[in-house]
């Protein structure tokens, strides 16, 4: 029988919304800037999901100085274009107002700079749904999805670890479900392959938002 969950966190990237545009476009544009082009396209794919500042040093191997620079041309982009370049899954904003309908507690968790992970959450109605969202901080740090869980966790005074569980698209999701002590649910739908997800052992994995649905609506009707 499939537990029921109480609290429920979100990744956004990947599990809410599809946000490679705009990240992409904006990880070519900080490149360019930096003096790199012909950058590999499946590089900065794979690595979507990590802390920006972690995403840019792998792509390029930029040292502290050059991490900095290639940020600030970065969130240029994505805060006036790449926030925008961005589409919430088909039927996400359905299942998060029958989530919140019944009761549950949603939080989104997301090593998305936190100041434009409120922007994509207010331009796609997902705000009033919620009852938190944490993100990384300006300098990316605190930004491993372990920290932004066990932050939700902690200052939310969840202490039905049982009844809680952590929904997202990438192993360092499923990690932080491991290492906050709470259930974890992997979409394949997202950024992460099928193989990387089944590897980080979920306590449910799934394929489509539909799928989703019925796992964590079941108790109310699917």
């Amino acid at each position: 029988m499939v537990k029921e969950y109480k609290h429920i966190i979100f990744d956004l990237d990947g599990t809410l919304t599809d946000s490679k545009p705009g990240i992409i476009n904006a990880a070519f544009y900080a490149l360019e800037k930096m003096g790199i082009k012909n950058s590999s396209d499946n590089k900065i794919h794979d690595l979507i999901g990590i802390p920006l500042q972690e995403y840019l040093k792998e792509i390029a191997g930029f040292d502290e100085i050059e991490t900095d620079q290639a940020v600030m041309h970065f969130r240029k982009y994505y805060g006036e274009k790449g926030v925008y370049e961005n589409k919430v899954y088909s039927g996400i904003p359905e299942l998060l107002k029958k989530l919140k309908d019944s009761g549950k507690k949603l939080y989104i968790s997301t090593a998305k700079y936190e100041k434009y992970a409120w922007v994509v959450s207010n331009h796609f109605g997902f705000t009033p749904l919620i009852n938190d969202l944490v993100g990384a901080d300006a300098g990316g740090r605190h930004a491993t999805k372990t920290e932004l869980a066990a932050k939700i966790i902690e200052r939310n005074n969840i202490n039905d670890l049982k009844s809680t569980v952590m929904v997202g698209d990438k192993y360092m999701d499923i990690e932080a479900g491991h290492n906050t002590g709470i259930d974890s649910i992997a979409v394949t739908y997202g950024f992460g392959s099928e193989d990387e997800l089944k590897n980080a052992n979920p306590t449910h994995l799934v394929h489509s938002v539909e799928e989703l649905r019925f796992l964590i609506c079941l108790e109310y009707g699917g």
